[in-house]
């Protein structure tokens, strides 16, 4: 009697899940093993992993328990050779170490001897597992071109979106839970509002944690532009797979994750001159800054235009003129409140027109596929052909799958009244709290409030433009336009977002 493992393996997770493969070769390798009188001592399962490779776990630790010679393994019994290699050198291989172990190898099978015979007919065996491996492979790559040739996604996911079947194939559509979150990302970086790592933190409090190269190389996938690369060839997108972000989006939101790729003077951040890359001149250049040497080799550092001969000036002076800028920002109380009034109305103006849209999105839906399935039972009686069936039921896809892209998730719960009192908070104490702020949150605090950059003048300070969000708010909130018309819808809107990031900077 010769002690015996023996080694089983299914190669998909299904096969697993399932379990009747794995047990029926667990049975045949006992049934053979008590048949042939050798002991049995262990069966090394192998689940889910493909033979296309020998670095197999299960595989490494059988060979493992099998070079231990206490464990005194004489033979290795196995349901057939594809279970245990599927190309002739794995296999070969495989034998080779066995062999040298003194261990032989049994297939339930096939029957091989120890002859010339046996072994050439061992290597046909090894050879047509792997012919089979190659042709399936080859049919599998073939039915993929198919599949995208066609606008259709056969690999996982990406964020964004969820796999479905689509008339029977597999494909993917935009996921109601994520996609928004996607969407959003790319429209703040595009707008340059946003630093990339602003946007990452924004995804992760969505639910969506990636690490910053993750991070990069989702938002670099022009699958969101309906995109597909693969077999060296670009393929189109098809319904129900459809973009998330429009072109002209997605290549704004390029410049901003991949600034060094613009034509772009770079300029190094330092905390001794935190206004350079927001501070331009009225040539329209943005102020680069360094320290001069003085006499006595001291030095004085000083904000100056790189075009404008003599347009250059003290950093003291600067910042004193930006102090100046950051408290017209404070504002009177009674604007504060009229702009907390209008920002409660504007939320719940916002939630009854988003609820309308649900309702209107949600109605469409329904429509759209009733109008789908009228089209199937006519397809189905005979009524309308095959090839007209398609072409409406894609059509009809297509129009679903957009109309659910335009229902507006629910509003989150916010409070405007804590959202205004701490931005009136943030906003009277700005000019102190700049001085504590690091210079990471003094760049995203200037990239926010002046995307553009803003304007010096040396005897008039600091200005934004006339039309800018920021010289909006601050004319709003120091009390000049107390007496005016509201401004629009828009505005407001615009305003709420605005003030809920300075909240989200203003805690980093």
């Amino acid at each position: 009697m010769q002690t015996a493992v023996a080694y089983i393996r299914v190669s998909s997770q299904r096969q697993v899940e399932e379990g009747g493969s794995l047990d029926s070769q667990m049975k045949q390798v006992e049934k053979y093993a008590a048949s042939t009188g050798h002991r049995l001592t262990r069966i090394f399962r192998e689940e889910g992993e493909s033979a296309k490779t020998d670095q197999r776990p299960r595989l490494q630790e059988m060979l493992v328990f099998c070079r231990d010679r206490k464990n005194g393994v004489g033979v290795v019994i196995i349901p057939k050779i594809d279970r245990l290699a599927r190309n002739v050198s794995d296999y070969t291989n495989l034998k080779l170490q066995l062999s040298r172990l003194g261990i032989r190898l049994e297939s339930l099978g096939e029957r091989i001897e120890d002859t010339p015979v046996g072994r050439f007919t061992e290597t046909i065996l090894a050879s047509v597992a792997q012919f089979d491996n190659e042709i399936r492979a080859e049919r599998s790559k073939g039915g993929m071109i198919e599949a995208v040739s066609h606008g259709r996604w056969v690999w996982k996911a990406p964020i964004g979106y969820r796999s479905v079947r689509h008339h029977g194939k597999g494909t993917i559509e935009p996921d109601p839970r994520f996609a928004p979150f996607i969407r959003e990302a790319f429209k703040l970086l595009a707008i340059g509002h946003h630093s990339p790592q602003a946007v990452r933190s924004y995804l992760g409090l969505a639910g969506i944690s990636r690490s910053n190269s993750s991070f990069y190389r989702m938002l670099q996938n022009e699958v969101y532009i309906g995109r597909i690369h693969a077999f060296d060839k670009v393929f189109a997108a098809s319904a129900p797979f459809v973009p998330l972000v429009d072109e002209l989006t997605f290549y704004r939101a390029q410049a901003v994750l991949y600034p060094s790729q613009l034509p772009q003077h770079y300029q190094l951040e330092s905390k001794d001159f935190p206004l350079r890359g927001s501070m331009r001149c009225g040539c329209g250049l943005l102020y680069t800054a360094s320290w001069s040497r003085g006499k006595k080799d001291v030095k004085y550092p000083y904000y100056r235009c790189s075009h404008c001969r003599g347009r250059s000036y003290a950093r003291k002076i600067v910042h004193d003129f930006f102090q100046i800028e950051l408290g017209a920002y404070r504002g009177h109380e009674a604007a504060w409140e009229r702009l907390k009034a209008s920002l409660i109305e504007l939320e719940a103006e916002t939630r009854v027109h988003e609820e309308r849209q649900r309702q209107v999105g949600t109605k469409r839906v329904s429509e759209l596929k009733l109008l789908q399935d009228g089209v199937a039972l006519k397809n189905a009686a005979g009524v309308i052909p095959d090839d007209l069936a398609k072409r409406q039921i894609d059509r009809l896809n297509k129009e679903i799958a957009f109309a659910y892209a335009n229902i507006p998730l629910a509003s989150q719960e916010t409070s405007v009244e804590s959202l205004v009192e701490f931005a009136k908070a943030f906003f009277f104490d700005l000019e102190q709290a700049w001085q504590d702020f690091s210079l990471k949150t003094k760049k995203d605090l200037l990239r926010f409030m002046f995307p553009e950059g803003i304007l010096f003048h040396p005897e008039r300070g600091f200005r934004t433009p006339e039309n800018s969000l920021s010289e909006q708010v601050k004319r709003v909130v120091s009390g000049a336009e107390l007496h005016l018309v509201d401004p629009g819808f828009e505005f407001w809107k615009t305003l709420h977002q605005w003030l809920d990031e300075v909240t989200r900077i203003s805690e980093t």
